[in-house]
């Protein structure tokens, strides 16, 4: 018998002996029956039983609710992401989760529930990112901004103008000084870079029994976020456009194409020609489509001497002209510009912004038994520079970015 009911029958054990004491206050003696006092006692009893079963079931639900407070209380993080999953999934409400509201570039909220999400936890994030260094060339090598406060918001930072106008130097003059001459004024020239983290979202479908297995949907979810993150990435830092998207190396202002000596293909003078234009730093690499291995491995020098002659046994070098050599598989096919590009992803900005975070539904396939578990982060990208570099001829132009077209 639950609670509720308990209570209305002591409710009515109450107003059946108040009536028989009513009764009896009417009569001119004010004493009650032998009958009456058999059915009072009985109603009695009755009712203190009742008033004792009450007071048992409360007491048990108020250890209940104090122990369910106290593990909520205790459960302060979770320790596995599958189990992270589940939580978002089956218990939103819990206090271990953090929520986070999808939000408009102005700022203003779009609504919660399947419009907002939960933010993954940071000590989730790095095995999530965790992609060996072959998959993810750009982050690894580029300057990248933290997220900060707020997270999303515009951030506008000065930089050197080292346009054509101002020379490598950005407008500083350089002056030997002789003793007692008089030090001339000098000034640098800045501009202002502009990042705005932009959102990206990636959704995936699994099944409701899969994400009941808190070890695997972890594990899986893992490995499928972590390719998206940086498949997509990868993708804009190196060919977006800037529109929506960070603005990949590929469509920078900085860059310098060099046009290929035969087209369709790629020889020893490319490399010289695009090695010549090329600014070198700290994070120097060339990324490359793997549909010119083909032409790498049969490639001449003016010698006739093969310059990438990879080992049968040693397997493909890592460098060309002592530069590493990464082959990227979003990178355009043989005879495209951008099947090759030399760069120093040292002088490529990111700026993260919030995220990931993950939101789940499962309303979109209810019918299959699947969850959409769609994963947002923002994020933005662009190049340091605004345009190659003059050297002191006043003509020659080098870059970090060079392409080949």
């Amino acid at each position: 018998m639950d609670l509720n009911e308990l209570k209305r029958l002591h409710q009515e054990t109450i107003a059946q002996r108040q009536a028989i004491l009513d009764a009896c206050s009417k009569r001119d003696d004010k004493s009650l029956t032998d009958e009456e006092r058999a059915k009072f006692d009985e109603l009695n009893a009755r009712g203190q039983k009742l008033q004792s079963d009450i007071q048992r079931i409360e007491a048990l639900r108020k250890e209940e609710t104090s122990r369910m407070q106290g593990e909520q209380q205790e459960r302060t993080e979770i320790l596995e992401f599958g189990d992270w999953l589940q939580t978002v999934r089956f218990h939103p409400s819990d206090p271990a989760l953090q929520f986070v509201e999808k939000r408009t570039a102005a700022g203003q909220s779009m609504g919660a529930g399947d419009e907002g999400g939960f933010v993954i936890p940071p000590r989730f994030i790095p095995a999530i990112r965790e992609i060996a260094i072959d998959g993810a060339i750009f982050r690894p090598r580029a300057s990248v901004i933290p997220a900060g406060s707020p997270p999303d918001q515009t951030i506008t930072f000065p930089a050197l103008d080292q346009s054509s106008t101002y020379g490598m130097y950005a407008g500083v003059e350089v002056a030997w000084i002789g003793e007692g001459v008089e030090k001339p004024e000098t000034s640098a020239k800045f501009r202002e870079i502009s990042l705005t983290p932009n959102e990206v979202a990636a959704s995936l479908f699994i099944t409701d029994k899969l994400l009941r297995n808190a070890p695997s949907v972890g594990a899986i979810c893992q490995r499928l976020m972590g390719a998206a993150i940086v498949g997509s990435e990868e993708d804009k830092f190196f060919q977006g456009n800037g529109i929506g998207c960070p603005l990949g190396v590929q469509n920078c202002a900085a860059t310098i194409d060099v046009a290929r000596n035969t087209a369709t293909d790629i020889k020893y003078v490319d490399l010289v020609n695009m090695f010549s234009k090329f600014k070198q730093g700290g994070s120097s690499v060339w990324i490359a489509s793997r549909t010119i291995l083909p032409k790498l491995m049969v490639m001449y020098d003016a010698g006739n001497h093969l310059i990438w002659q990879p080992s049968a046994v040693v397997g493909t070098p890592g460098t060309l002209l002592g530069i590493p050599l990464i082959f990227n598989d979003q990178a355009p096919v043989l005879g495209n510009a951008g099947d090759l590009i030399l760069v120093d992803l040292s002088y490529y900005l990111i700026k993260d912004g919030s995220g990931p975070s993950v939101s789940m539904s499962e309303h979109v396939r209810f019918q299959q038994n699947q969850t959409c578990i769609k994963i947002f982060w923002n994020v933005d990208g662009k190049s340091w520079l605004n345009t190659p570099l003059l050297q002191r001829d006043g003509v020659t132009e080098i870059s970090p970015f060079v392409s080949l077209t």
